[in-house]
C-alpha cells in the first residue's frame, strides 16, 4: 500500500509560518536573486577592461557619483527605484570591487621573483591539491612554505606546479597535504605572445600558480613525516584518503584495460581528463560530445537520480510503516546526495566543475526537503553568487561560462519544446505505454541536445574556433548510452574496488566493454567530413550579437515584437563587427609587403603577405612529440586574428618537427592554393607528414626543385635559392636535414627578405657568394640563432636592416648564441628575439623596412 506523508497544499492557502502561497494564475514572484547575480556578473566582466583603460581619477570620480546617487536613491519616495535599481547597482558595483580585489599578482609574485630563473634551491612544501596525470607526465601542486638557505630559511606561501615523468612516479607515492623536502629548478610561465593568442601566464596566476619546475630523476624529493593524527584537520585527513584511493584506483584500472579505454574510465569515474589522448580530445570534439568526460552536473544528476529512486523503493518495499509520518521523497534525497558527493569526492572534488554542480545540487536538495519547488534561475543565480563571491576570476573560465550556459539552457529553453514531444503526435507515445517509455530517454537526450546546443554554440565557436553539426544526433545516442549503461557499470565496478580487488574487477571488464562501444560510436560519428568545422575565432562583439539574437529570438514573444528587436540589434551591430572582425584578409597597408615573424617557441614559422594580398606562410613550428600542437594553439589562432582564412602558398622548409608539425593542422582546416616541399623526409619519423595531409584534401603539391626557382606575386618575386639538384647528387651526405633547408628570397622593389631555414655557416658562404643584393634587406637568423650558422660572412654580404631570431624562451640550446649576438652588435645590426619581442612584423614599402614587434620590452 503506497502511503504519502507529503500532500500539495490548495492555492491561497498558507504555509507553517503563515506565509500566503500564491494563488494560481498569480503572477510570478519576480527572481531577484537571478538578476542580483547577473548585475555582479556584469560589474565582474567590465572590471577589468574598465581598469585597463580608465585612469585611477575616473574610477575615483565615478565611485563619487554612484555613492552620491546610492544616498539620493535611499530617500527618493519612487518604490520602484529603491527595490529595483538601487539594488542592482549596488550589485554591480561590488562586482567591479571583487574583480579588482581578485586580480592576481602579474606576470609574477614577488615573494618567488627573486628565485626565478636563478640556480636550484631547497624549498619546503606540501601538495595544495591531489597530483594530476597526462599519459607522458604527473602535475604536482605544490605550495612552497619556505626556501631553505646555508644562511636562512625565507617564508614564501606561494603555489607553483612542478611535474615529473610519469613512469618514475609509484601511486600513492605522493598525496594530497603532503609535505617534502625538494630541489627545484624554478622557471617561469610564458606565453606565445601573437595577436590573438592565449594568455596562459595570467591563466595560471589566476589558478593561484606563479611558476613552473621539472623534478628530474636526479633531484631529491624527500617525504616529510605526517603530521600527529590529532594535529590534522578531519577533512585533510578525508581528502588524503580519497586522493590515495583515487590513484591505487587508477593503477587498477590501468592494468586491467586497454591504454585509451582505461583513460576514458579514469576520466569519466577518477576525474583523471588529462590522460585522454589529443586525439581522443579531437574524436570527442568531431563528434560533439567532449562533455562526456567532463564531470559535472549530467553526471552528478545522474548518481543523484538512480540513488533516489533505489532509497524510495527500497523504503516503500521494506519499510512502509515509515510512510505514515514522513516522505519517501523526503528520506530518500539524502542518501542520493550523500552519493553525488561521493562520487565528486573520488572524481576530484577540487575540479570547479564538480563543486558548483554540487552547489547547485545542495541548494535544489534543500529546497525539496522545505517542500518547495525551487525556481530553476533562482538557484542558477543564488549558485554563480556564490561562486563568484569566492573566486570572481572564475567567471573568465570556459568551464564556469559553459557550465552556466548548459543549465540555463535546460531551465528556459529545454521545456518550451514540450509542444514537440512524440506523446503530442500520437497517443501509442503517451508516458504509460512501452512505446513511450523505451522512447522517451532517447527522446529527452536529443530535446535536451538541441536546446544545450542552441545556447552553447556561440561560447563553443568562440573559445574552440569550430562547432560539431553531428553532435545533435551522436547525444541522442551516447547521453543514453553513457548516462544509463557506462557510468552506473562503472561506479559499480569503482564501489566494489573499494571493498576488494577481485570483486570489482569483473564489473570492470563489462565497464570496459561498454567504452569499447561508446569509443567505437564516437569515431563512427566523427568519421564524416561534415562532422565538425572549423570556422576561426569571431570577435567579442560578435559573441554578444550572437546570445542578444538568440535572445530576441526564444523568449520575446509576438513575431512584430521579434522582428523590430532583431531589426536594432542588426542596426546596433553591423558596424562594431565588421570594424573587430574582418570577413577577408585584409592586404598590407599602403601595397606594403609584410613579414611576420611568429613566436611558436624553439621552432620557426613566418608568415608572407604581399601587396597584391596574398599570403605565403613558411614553416608551421612544433614539438617533437603530441603533447602540445602549434599549429591548432598558436599559429591558427594568429592567422584568424589576422583575418586570414586563405594561404595562397605554404612552403616546409625541411622536415624536422619543430618546423612541420605545425603545418599539419594549418594543411587540414585552411584553405591552402598550394603546398611547396623540397620531397627530402626524415627516416623512420613517426608523425603524418603534412604532405599526406595536403595530398588527402587534393591540395597541389610542388616540389622545390622541380619547377622553376622562381614566383611571381604581383610586383613581388619569390626565388628559392636552395638546395638544388646539383647539391643533393654531388655534395650532401643525406644525413643533416638542415642542409637541405629551402633558402627563400622575396624581392620587393629595392628591398629583399631572406628566411634561411636552418642551414650552416659553409652553405652561407655557398648560397650568398654569387650577388650583392642593393638595398635594405630583413634578414631570418638561420637555426634560430645557432652559432653553427648566422656566420659573419652572411652578415658582411647581406648586410642586414635588421635580423629577427625564432627561438624559445629559456631555451636549452642557449639561443641565440652569444658569438651570433655580438656579430650582430658590432656591426650595428638591430636584433629582435620572438622569445623577448613576441611576434616580429617587418613592413617595406618598397624603399626601406619599418619592425614592430609585439612586445617592446620584457
Amino acid at each position: 500500500m503506497k502511503l504519502e506523508a507529503d500532500h500539495p497544499s490548495p492555492p491561497g492557502s498558507k504555509t507553517s509560518s503563515g506565509e500566503a502561497r500564491p494563488a494560481e494564475g498569480a503572477p510570478p514572484v519576480p527572481r531577484s536573486i537571478f538578476h542580483l547575480a547577473a548585475a555582479f556578473i556584469l560589474g565582474i566582466a567590465i572590471g577589468t577592461p574598465i581598469a585597463s583603460f580608465c585612469p585611477p581619477v575616473v574610477l575615483v570620480t565615478s565611485g563619487a557619483i554612484l555613492l552620491g546617487l546610492h544616498c539620493v536613491l535611499v530617500f527618493c519616495k519612487s518604490s520602484k527605484l529603491r527595490l529595483v535599481f538601487l539594488p542592482l547597482v549596488l550589485f554591480f558595483c561590488l562586482g567591479f570591487l571583487a574583480d579588482r580585489s581578485a586580480a592576481p599578482h602579474s606576470p609574477s609574485h614577488p615573494r618567488l621573483e627573486p628565485f626565478l630563473g636563478k640556480s636550484s634551491s631547497l624549498f619546503m612544501a606540501h601538495v595544495v591539491h591531489p597530483p594530476d596525470f597526462t599519459p607522458q607526465r604527473v602535475r604536482l601542486p605544490l605550495c612552497l612554505e619556505k626556501v631553505i638557505t646555508e644562511e636562512e630559511e625565507i617564508p614564501l606561501n606561494v603555489c607553483v606546479l612542478a611535474s615529473m615523468e610519469r613512469d618514475r612516479f609509484t601511486p600513492g607515492q605522493v598525496a594530497a597535504g603532503d609535505r617534502m623536502l625538494v630541489f627545484l629548478h624554478l622557471k617561469r610561465f610564458h606565453n606565445f605572445s601573437n595577436p590573438g593568442g592565449f594568455d596562459y601566464v595570467r591563466h595560471q596566476a589566476e589558478q593561484g600558480f606563479y611558476g613552473r619546475a621539472f623534478i628530474s630523476e636526479g633531484r631529491t624529493v624527500l617525504k616529510l613525516a605526517a603530521p600527529s593524527l590529532f594535529s590534522r584537520h578531519a577533512a585533510d585527513r578525508v581528502m588524503q584518503s580519497v586522493d590515495r584511493f583515487r590513484q591505487e584506483g587508477l593503477q587498477w584500472v590501468t592494468r586491467h584495460l586497454s591504454p585509451d579505454t582505461a583513460a576514458f574510465h579514469a576520466a569519466l569515474i577518477l576525474g583523471y581528463q588529462r590522460l585522454v589522448s589529443p586525439e581522443w580530445f579531437e574524436h570527442l570534439a568531431r563528434a560533439g560530445v567532449t562533455h562526456l568526460l567532463s564531470i559535472g552536473g549530467l553526471h552528478l544528476g545522474l548518481v543523484t537520480f538512480f540513488v533516489f529512486r533505489i532509497f524510495s523503493a527500497a523504503i516503500r518495499f521494506f519499510r512502509p510503516t515509515l510512510l505514515r509520518s514522513r516522505s519517501d521523497r523526503r528520506m530518500a534525497l539524502w542518501p542520493a546526495l550523500l552519493a553525488a558527493g561521493t562520487y565528486g569526492a573520488i572524481a576530484g572534488f577540487t575540479s570547479p566543475p564538480i563543486w558548483r554542480s554540487m552547489l547547485m545540487l545542495t541548494v535544489c536538495t534543500l529546497a525539496a526537503h522545505r517542500h518547495r519547488n525551487p525556481d530553476p534561475l533562482s538557484v542558477l543565480g543564488l549558485s554563480a553568487l556564490a561562486i563568484l563571491i569566492m573566486d570572481p576570476n572564475a567567471l573568465g573560465h570556459i568551464s564556469f561560462q559553459l557550465t552556466f550556459v548548459c543549465m540555463l539552457a535546460i531551465f528556459t529553453l529545454y521545456p518550451k519544446f514540450e509542444r514537440f514531444r512524440l506523446s503530442r503526435l500520437h497517443p501509442v507515445f503517451a508516458p504509460g505505454g512501452w512505446p513511450g517509455s523505451l522512447l522517451r530517454p532517447f527522446e529527452e537526450a536529443f530535446w535536451m541536445s538541441v536546446a544545450v546546443n542552441l545556447l552553447v554554440l556561440p561560447l563553443t565557436v568562440y573559445y574552440f574556433h569550430g562547432l560539431s553539426l553531428a553532435g545533435l544526433a551522436a547525444n541522442v545516442v551516447l547521453v543514453p548510452l553513457v548516462g544509463f549503461l557506462v557510468l552506473p557499470c562503472s561506479l559499480a565496478s569503482v564501489a566494489l574496488f573499494a571493498v576488494h580487488e577481485h570483486l570489482g574487477t569483473p564489473v570492470l571488464y563489462l565497464a570496459g566493454r561498454l567504452l569499447q562501444v561508446t569509443q567505437d560510436t564516437i569515431l563512427w560519428f566523427g568519421k564524416f567530413s561534415w562532422s565538425y568545422f572549423w570556422v576561426g575565432k569571431p570577435a567579442p562583439i560578435s559573441l554578444a550579437f550572437c546570445y542578444a539574437l538568440l535572445a530576441v529570438l526564444l523568449f520575446i514573444g509576438p513575431l512584430k515584437r521579434k522582428l523590430l528587436a532583431v531589426a536594432g540589434l542588426a542596426v546596433c551591430a553591423c558596424g562594431p563587427l565588421l570594424m573587430s572582425s574582418p570577413l577577408v584578409a585584409p592586404s598590407p597597408a599602403g601595397g606594403d609587403l609584410m613579414v611576420h615573424v611568429l613566436d611558436v617557441g624553439q621552432g620557426a614559422s613566418t608568415l608572407v603577405q604581399f601587396p597584391t594580398g596574398e599570403t605565403m606562410l613558411v614553416d608551421g613550428g612544433g614539438f617533437p612529440n603530441d603533447s602540445f600542437d602549434i599549429g591548432r594553439a598558436v599559429v591558427a589562432p594568429f592567422l584568424w586574428a589576422t583575418g586570414i582564412r586563405k594561404l595562397d602558398h605554404v612552403v616546409l622548409s625541411h622536415d624536422h618537427p619543430d618546423h612541420s608539425r605545425g603545418l599539419n593542422f594549418i594543411l587540414s582546416h585552411f584553405r591552402v592554393g598550394c603546398f611547396w616541399e623540397t620531397g627530402i623526409t626524415a627516416e623512420h619519423s613517426s608523425w603524418v607528414h603534412p604532405a599526406d595531409i595536403a595530398r588527402k584534401r587534393g591540395i597541389p603539391i610542388r616540389n622545390l626543385m622541380d619547377g622553376p626557382p622562381q614566383l611571381t606575386v604581383g610586383p613581388s618575386q619569390v626565388r628559392f635559392l636552395h638546395p638544388s639538384e646539383t647539391y643533393l647528387r654531388e655534395e650532401w651526405d643525406g644525413k643533416d636535414l638542415n642542409d637541405v633547408s629551402a633558402v627563400v628570397q622575396i624581392d620587393y622593389r629595392e628591398t629583399h627578405c631572406i628566411i634561411p631555414g636552418d642551414i650552416n655557416r659553409s652553405l652561407e658562404e655557398k648560397i650568398f657568394q654569387a650577388g650583392i643584393l642593393r638595398g635594405p634587406v630583413f634578414l631570418v637568423g638561420a637555426h634560430h640563432g645557432s652559432g653553427r650558422s648566422n656566420g659573419p660572412y652572411l652578415l658582411d654580404r647581406l648586410k642586414p636592416a635588421a635580423v629577427a631570431f625564432s627561438c624559445g624562451f629559456e631555451n636549452p640550446f642557449h639561443f641565440p648564441a652569444l658569438t651570433v649576438l655580438d656579430n650582430c652588435r658590432n656591426r650595428g645590426i638591430p636584433v629582435f628575439r620572438t622569445d623577448l619581442n613576441g611576434t616580429i612584423r617587418a613592413a617595406s614599402d618598397g624603399r626601406k623596412w619599418r619592425i614592430h614587434p609585439f612586445l617592446e620590452t620584457r
